[in-house]
């Protein structure tokens, strides 16, 4: 006996049934918890040591042929970088080219990459053209894809710093030639189905030139008035003949005033937007547009960011409560929103070769079926002093009155009774 505990109750104590299911739970917890975190640790160690091959993996590199490297990406969009860009994907896509490239003698060795202008030789395709190694430092436009782990990318030839800073809008559009040359040929050649792709501009690409916007605007509000009836006048034209209109077509366009476009941004109670909302129901009903009666606060108005970027940056000048702009209005009521009206300009992404007004131009056509030039623009093209917005440039567009009314005149519709014109007030 020790402490006034004797053996036979330390024996019974460890010899009973409940004691001998408590060791055995130990046990057997103990082994499962030791299996599960060996399980866990290796499947966990094996998926970061592939992750770390992946990364450290470069990618392949495409010079001839875009469709081949589009087969083996299949990506849904692509992003065209200029020679000396610095962002994050194109500084991995070097640090993996300097890893794993070794370079012999100012070359690259051919076997380092396979070549996909005819799919069965080799090519030494990060050479430049006086046969010198281009491939570490990427130096020419570069398109990679808009996904998360890039192995393959697209170095145009001959399109170097020297040759891009001299001539910018040549070396884009020499690019834009290698990447739709080939691609019917290419979808047809191709067994199973080849995904569409979208082409857009990096933003170190559109800090050159940026995608351009228009904003047709003037005092006079019949002068903004006759770009209205002749945009509509000519979409009603081209349905008359067949023509599909574009898929980005607005479905309406509408003259509005300047500050109440700015009422309604600036609105910051419910009772206040609700006001702006009815005001510009009204100015709509006038137009033509389908628009409810907004008494019962059903109309739902958005402004996009484009019309907003602009209503700030023309906030100081002198004609901000005297100016009439077009507008573009789509109709996106649902079951959600009853009545819902998003309004914007004309103007959206330049492709590759195209300067800034001139995507405007087509974006315009396309948007509004207003034909626009360079004798439409009214002082200097306007930007917003924000990071995100950097990538945009606005176009102050006044139609020359003397054309416009030609155009009227020798329009058909125009001489129909109260074709694009505002009902007389009783």
């Amino acid at each position: 006996e020790v402490g006034g505990v004797t053996s036979a109750s330390i024996e019974a104590s460890t010899s009973g049934p409940e004691a001998r299911q408590k060791q055995l739970h130990t046990r057997t917890s103990g082994r499962s918890g030791r299996n599960s975190a060996i399980r866990t640790g290796g499947r966990d160690d094996r998926g970061e040591a592939r992750s770390r091959q992946r990364r450290s993996r470069p990618p392949q590199i495409f010079s001839s042929d875009f469709m081949s490297m589009h087969e083996k990406c299949r990506a849904a969009k692509y992003k065209v970088h200029r020679p000396d860009c610095n962002c994050s994907k194109i500084k991995s896509s070097r640090q993996s080219l300097g890893s794993g490239v070794r370079p012999e003698q100012g070359k690259v060795s051919a076997e380092m990459y396979e070549s996909v202008a005819d799919g069965n030789a080799k090519s030494e395709c990060g050479k430049s053209s006086d046969g010198t190694s281009d491939v570490n430092s990427l130096d020419g436009l570069v398109i990679l894809p808009d996904i998360r782990q890039i192995f393959a990318l697209y170095l145009c030839s001959d399109t170097s710093k020297a040759k891009f800073s001299s001539d910018p809008k040549n070396a884009e559009l020499k690019l834009k030639h290698e990447v739709y040359a080939h691609e019917n040929e290419t979808r047809s050649a191709v067994k199973g189905f080849l995904p569409k792709f979208k082409m857009s501009c990096a933003a170190c690409l559109l800090d050159i030139e940026p995608n351009g916007f228009v904003c047709v605007s003037s005092s006079s509000r019949q002068t903004v008035e006759m770009a209205r009836d002749i945009a509509r006048g000519r979409a009603e034209e081209r349905k008359a003949m067949g023509e599909t209109l574009h898929a980005d077509h607005a479905h309406h366009v509408c003259v509005l005033p300047r500050h109440l476009l700015w009422k309604l941004e600036a609105s910051k109670t419910r009772s206040r937007q609700h006001e702006a909302c009815l005001e510009i129901s009204k100015e709509m009903q006038k137009q033509g547009l389908p628009v409810a009666d907004n008494s019962n606060g059903l109309n739902h108005h958005d402004l996009g960011n484009h019309v907003r970027s602009l209503l700030h940056i023309t906030q100081h000048d002198t004609d901000r409560d005297s100016a009439f702009w077009l507008i573009l209005v789509y109709d996106d009521t649902s079951d959600r929103h009853k009545c819902c009206w998003s309004i914007d300009l004309p103007g959206g992404k330049r492709h590759l070769g195209e300067s800034s007004f001139e995507g405007a131009m087509r974006e315009t056509e396309e948007e509004i079926s207003l034909l626009v030039d360079e004798s439409w623009i009214a002082g200097e093209p306007r930007r917003r002093k924000k990071a995100s917005e950097s990538g945009n440039v606005y176009f102050m567009l006044r139609p020359p009155v003397d054309l416009m009314m030609n155009a009227l005149e020798s329009h058909p519709l125009w001489h129909q009774s109260g074709f694009c014109k505002e009902p007389e007030s009783n």
